[in-house]
């Protein structure tokens, strides 16, 4: 317990300092460390939590992994949205239940996304997004 805390403590400090570009890591690992603490909670728009199926639209699963900015939909589409959090959920607790919080900050704080996923990961955006079922 003490060293999910520690690692609860660094992901927020983190948090507080990443630039925009990093928004999709930020609100997975928001939702991430929240149902580790609460399992089951309703999080960021999705008021009725994450223990459900949604299809993720390829224009959510594009943006997973990626260092672009969140895309202009995310303020207008409320189901875009709500299945670009849930995406960032799965993404980034694949990631972290793969590898672990480190390798994960690692990724975070990465500026060259999808070259340190091969890296860290040993494989492509594209095919941890699928090992992550989106």
């Amino acid at each position: 317990m003490m060293r999910f805390a520690r690692a609860a403590i660094d992901a927020a400090l983190v948090l507080a300092v990443a630039p925009s570009a990093r928004a999709q890591r930020r609100r997975g690992l928001a939702d991430y460390l929240a149902l580790q603490v609460h399992p089951g909670a309703g999080v960021g728009p999705n008021a009725d939590g994450y223990d459900r199926r949604m299809t993720i639209p390829p224009e959510v699963a594009e943006c997973l992994g990626t260092t672009k900015a969140p895309p202009a939909w995310l303020g207008s589409d409320i189901d875009l949205r709500r299945a670009y959090y849930f995406a960032s959920y799965r993404f980034v607790r694949a990631l972290i239940e793969q590898a672990g919080m480190t390798t994960f900050l690692r990724l975070y704080d990465s500026d060259s996304t999808e070259n340190e996923l091969v890296t860290l990961y040993g494989a492509t955006r594209e095919e941890l997004v699928r090992r992550a079922g989106i």
